[in-house]
């Protein structure tokens, strides 16, 4: 679904980049090439999620996504709770399986309990705090694959870097607490080029004085602290294919945090 999305939203590409738990098999596969191995499969999933600027794209531009995804592509706007339209989230279903694409963005100046930014009548986006980061300097990830009309189709897709990743996740496990934060984050730690090290010397020292990456950190700290918390613990629960995973998931944000001493 995502090069199905990806080739319809040819205006607005520039502005969009992929976070979420699709990005770690495109952020992880452009190490998995000589010099380095090929790392393990990424659980993946379904839903796409996109991080949106809202700063730079017109609003005809903004108006032409509704359009794409609703007049276009049958995606049905999703339903909250009350049965009302949801204008950051739209669900198309292949066969029997919902598929959601949501827009995220970051935090902006506004109400500090706003959860949403209009970006106009018909679209929404969820703001994220430290989506900023994943906006800055995407990876350019060559995508390939069949699209759901037929057809093989290949893009560059932008595509979120290690460390603002590992910050979105670190920031999505202490809000939501789901296995599979915790699961992401370690993958990319451990299966990035060669590993901790190489996210974390990747990350300019600009980033690392962000308000959202030095919270991240505090996250990290608290919720990898020893084998048992239940950070590696939800890592270990979600995925149980490797050998050890909560003593490899504790390993890998302990390297992570000494690596950015």
């Amino acid at each position: 679904m995502l090069l199905d999305v990806w080739s319809r939203l040819g205006d607005f590409r520039e502005h969009l980049v992929l976070v979420g738990g699709l990005a770690p098999r495109y952020i992880v596969r452009q190490a998995g090439e000589s010099p380095f191995s090929a790392p393990p499969p990424h659980v993946g999933t379904v839903d796409v999620d996109l991080a949106v600027s809202l700063t730079v794209a017109s609003l005809r531009t903004y108006q032409s996504i509704h359009s794409t995804l609703v007049e276009t592509m049958g995606f049905e706007p999703g339903r909250g709770r009350g049965g009302r339209d949801q204008r950051h989230s739209f669900i198309k279903r292949v066969g029997v399986t919902p598929i959601v694409l949501d827009f995220l963005t970051t935090k902006y100046g506004g109400p500090e309990n706003s959860l949403m930014r209009e970006v106009e009548e018909h679209l929404s986006a969820i703001q994220v705090e430290g989506l900023g980061l994943a906006l800055k300097d995407p990876l350019q990830v060559h995508v390939e694959g069949l699209l759901l009309e037929g057809g093989l189709y290949g893009a560059m897709v932008n595509v979120c870097r290690p460390g603002p990743f590992v910050v979105l996740k670190a920031l999505a496990l202490e809000k939501r607490g789901e296995h599979k934060d915790a699961y992401d984050l370690v993958y990319v730690l451990r299966h990035y080029k060669e590993g901790p090290e190489s996210v974390a010397c990747e990350i300019p020292e600009e980033e690392r004085a962000e308000e959202s990456f030095q919270k991240a950190l505090s996250v990290l700290r608290a919720r990898f602290e020893s084998i048992g918390h239940d950070g590696p613990v939800k890592c270990g629960t979600f995925h149980h294919s490797e050998v050890n995973t909560a003593a490899q998931a504790y390993a890998a944000v302990q390297d992570f945090l000494n690596a950015l001493r």
